[in-house]
């Protein structure tokens, strides 16, 4: 899946790939980041960009997103 194959900042996040607010998707980021599921991988002035720890989570997600998109 596209969305997982390059870092992410929250600005483009909750501009291109969900309906939500930025603080939304920033809280949800610190969510996944203490669970170990997404990291901090670069920071660029006040812009940090995120990314998954590993491809075994992204394979959960793309699982995730399978299942959420079956009709």
């Amino acid at each position: 899946m596209g969305f997982y194959m390059k870092l992410k900042c929250v600005f483009v996040i909750s501009l291109y790939y969900f309906n939500m607010s930025q603080s939304a998707i920033s809280h949800q980021l610190r969510v996944l980041k203490q669970a170990n599921l997404v990291k901090k991988t670069e920071k660029k002035a006040k812009v940090v960009y995120y990314s998954l720890v590993d491809d075994h989570v992204r394979e959960i997600f793309d699982q995730g997103l399978i299942h959420i998109n079956e009709k």
